[in-house]
């Protein structure tokens, strides 16, 4: 419980340094201010005398790009852990099953056709659904009989990885005719935060609530799973129906993550 109030109040000095801190700087007594009107009622906290121009910047631009790195980070990190006990490997990642390059070739593709120029809705919906059907295809790949063998379903994560690289770098090269639009694609494959607003916060949210209370529910099966499925049976665990759970909440967080914030590395 000590280690999670200190880590609480570092990350919460760390966002209030990173709303602060900038191309202009503000001191943080004004970012506390501007944050505590916003937040608390209307007549409790008064901003008279604090430039527009800082409130904006504190409220519009900052503060949604801080609460989108602490949701993208969190997603990552627990789609990670889900994967690192899934595979009893700490080098596992969120990427590991197609997740994340599914997600970006949705993206790639919401861009090529012109589609995420029509709604900033297009992107992150095509990214989820990348998600999801890269993942439903690495299990198909590797389920028979009801069973999904871990090797069985690293390997087609890691065939289709490939596959959708190849299919991604094919939307870029059609569409590097048209330069401002392959630059839009190469610049969000980069990965960034920038230019997110809180539009971008209330799409990643809910999945990543939902997608973060069900890995908290299953921690107790994961753990059992690290001591091995022929143990995990014999507890009374069900395995494959964990794996399910595991795999569809790795989807859940990793395409909010990406949807948002471009594909970003895990470590």
């Amino acid at each position: 419980m000590p280690y999670f109030i200190i880590v609480s109040i570092l990350l919460i000095a760390a966002g209030i340094l990173g709303i602060a801190i900038g191309s202009t700087d503000i001191p943080v007594e004004i970012v506390l201010r501007v944050l505590a009107s916003k937040i608390l009622p209307t007549d409790w906290v008064q901003t008279q005398g604090i430039p527009e121009s800082q409130q904006v910047i504190v409220w519009l631009i900052r503060t949604p790009r801080v609460i989108i790195a602490a949701l993208v980070g969190a997603a990552i990190a627990i789609a990670g852990a889900q994967m690192q006990g899934l595979f009893k490997n700490p080098l596992a990642s969120p990427g590991i099953v197609g997740t994340s390059s599914g997600s970006a070739l949705g993206a790639v593709i919401a861009l090529a056709t012109g589609l995420a120029s029509r709604s900033m809705f297009y992107l992150p919906l095509f990214a989820f659904l990348g998600a999801f059907l890269a993942l439903f295809t690495v299990y198909a790949l590797a389920t028979r009989r009801g069973n999904t063998p871990v090797a069985t379903l690293l390997l087609a994560g890691v065939a289709l990885n490939a596959l959708i690289g190849a299919m991604t770098s094919y939307v870029i090269t059609v569409a590097w005719g048209e330069h401002e639009v392959a630059r839009e694609i190469v610049f969000w494959l980069m990965g960034g935060l920038d230019s997110r607003t809180w539009a971008h916060v209330w799409m990643a949210l809910p999945g990543i609530i939902v997608g973060s209370f069900i890995a908290l529910f299953y921690t107790r099966e994961l753990d059992i799973l690290l001591m091995g499925q022929e143990t995990a049976y014999s507890l009374g665990v069900e395995v494959e129906h964990v794996k399910r759970i595991i795999l569809t909440t790795t989807a859940l967080l990793t395409g909010a993550a990406v949807a948002v914030s471009g594909v970003i590395g895990f470590v």
